[in-house]
């Protein structure tokens, strides 16, 4: 028994050493994936992945109208277009409309900036960890007008985070320049 003693008190030492040294190496991989994220982020922000528009451009967002031809007695002949979508007042869409895209796109989109960070944690968590894809996409409204007005450009694998990081920093971007309302 007593020639035993240290052989536990040996094989304790080395076992807490062990797990110092994973502990150690745990945290050394956390903060430097921590840090490469943020890096990444910053890139993404100074326009390494293209550009960020400011908030001057933002506010000149426009929407092209399609080209209408008349006859000479004032008749519509024809429209050319890349895309027919006629500008309509937020006060010409009947409020139950509104209510109902603001109900199935983004509950709360009156309560955040732009990101709703609740959301993008429960997509994260079940899309990554659960790797379950039946809770959504996490994109608040404005995001999704992000998308469409400045669309993705092809980064081979880092095409989706740079994509989302973009519209992230642009959606925050459009909240500051556009009310809700507008938006909308």
């Amino acid at each position: 028994l007593t020639a035993m003693i240290p052989l536990i008190r040996t094989t304790g030492k080395s076992t807490g050493r062990r797990w110092h040294k994973i502990a150690k190496w745990t945290t050394f991989s956390v903060l430097a994936g921590c840090a490469s994220v943020l890096l990444f982020v910053l890139l993404v922000a100074l326009g390494v992945f293209g550009r960020i528009p400011g908030p001057n451009a933002i506010a000149e967002i426009h929407h092209d109208n399609a080209s209408r031809v008349y006859a000479a007695d004032g008749s519509l002949i024809g429209k050319y277009y890349l895309q027919n979508r006629p500008s309509v007042p937020v006060d010409a869409v009947p409020p139950h409309l509104l209510d109902a895209l603001v109900a199935i796109e983004d509950a709360r989109f009156f309560e955040h900036t732009g990101v709703d960070y609740r959301s993008l944690g429960r997509v994260l968590y079940y899309s990554i960890l659960q790797n379950k894809r039946e809770y959504g996409g996490g994109s608040t409204i404005t995001q999704q007008l992000a998308k469409n007005l400045y669309p993705r450009g092809d980064y081979g694998r880092l095409t989706v985070p740079t994509a989302k990081i973009r519209e992230m920093l642009i959606a925050a971007r459009i909240e500051k320049v556009y009310d809700k309302r507008e938006i909308l």
